[in-house]
């Protein structure tokens, strides 16, 4: 039996009185798109970063690909297949395209970059990094300083990065905040062309992204599950009706 992308059990944390995250459980199939709606204080925000072992839980396990991470720092979750990208770029705006994606690609290699090797060496990367570039159709800005970029191929500039170290399972966070309408559609082509077994967990503001992206929606609470389920049929859950409306229930429902 395939062991889920991801899983979590009874996920928690405290933030002294404040009860953040209260008894998570979630279970992503490979290859599986989850979105992750839920109101501003909901826990979504928080629940990434113990996916990704920026904070750990108080209580509570997690896995992903069936190896318990729970105590796990983040670049050794990245190792067994965890990617990420922020709600806000997280890139080396002072850095070019090449040199950004590069680090990437050094830091999943078992000797990783070395202040006494030369670049010569890591004639391989660039060559990887070169057809990474192509593929993605980015070869153009292959030598421009991330900072001249624009916001939305920053964004796409990070999702490529995420993607180079081969994940298995891929956490976006708003990955089309700030864009206008146009980057915000090519965001989408650039995620539906992800290769298919990557799991994809996705925490997105823009109810049309979300629905076309995902198969399954899990919607939090004040820090709880209150449903998951394809999204058809959460969308038409009275409760999550409620969570987004209140009494304002109608056919113009952004879910």
């Amino acid at each position: 039996m395939t062991a889920p992308a991801l899983q979590l059990r009874n996920v928690s944390k405290h933030f002294g009185g404040l009860h953040a995250l209260q008894g998570v459980d979630l279970d992503i199939a490979p290859g599986e798109r989850r979105g992750i709606l839920g109101p501003n204080g909901a826990g979504k925000t928080t629940l990434f970063h113990i996916i990704s072992g920026m904070i750990p839980p108080s209580t509570g396990t997690v896995r992903i690909g069936g190896a318990d991470v729970t105590s796990l720092p983040t670049h050794r979750r990245i190792a067994l297949g965890m990617g990420r990208t922020f709600q806000i770029t997280n890139l080396f705006g002072k850095l070019s395209v090449l040199q950004n994606l590069l680090i990437a690609l050094i830091g999943l290699a078992p000797t990783k970059m070395a202040m006494t090797t030369t670049m010569s060496s890591y004639q391989a990367d660039v060559r990887h990094a070169d057809q990474l570039l192509e593929k993605w159709r980015m070869s153009g800005m292959r030598d421009r300083m991330v900072a001249e970029l624009s916001y939305g191929q920053q964004r796409k500039l990070e999702l490529l990065l995420a993607v180079s170290q081969k994940p298995t399972l891929l956490l976006l966070d708003e990955p089309t905040e700030g864009l206008s309408p146009d980057e915000t559609l090519a965001a989408v082509r650039v995620i539906e062309e992800l290769p298919q077994d990557i799991a994809i967990l996705l925490i997105e503001h823009d109810m049309d992204v979300i629905l076309k992206l995902c198969s399954t929606l899990t919607v939090m609470e004040l820090g709880r599950v209150l449903t998951t389920g394809e999204k058809d049929a959460v969308r038409a859950d009275p409760r999550v009706q409620k969570i987004y409306l209140g009494d304002a229930m109608d056919e113009e429902s952004p879910i």
